[in-house]
């Protein structure tokens, strides 16, 4: 899961300092990557599903 939230939403360069903003942000990156691989199901490209929205 860490190389899928690291290349698909670049979580590496993230630089939030506020721990509980960073911990919202983790749940949210990997609320969104289920999202997205349940699309990649019907369609791959988990990259493209991101940056078309």
């Amino acid at each position: 899961m860490h190389w899928h939230l690291d290349v698909t939403f670049r979580e590496d360069a993230n630089t939030t300092l506020d721990k509980l903003a960073a911990k919202n942000q983790n749940i949210i990156r990997k609320w969104s990557l289920s999202i997205l691989k349940m699309i990649e199901l019907m369609k791959p490209g988990l990259c493209m599903k991101r940056e078309s929205n």
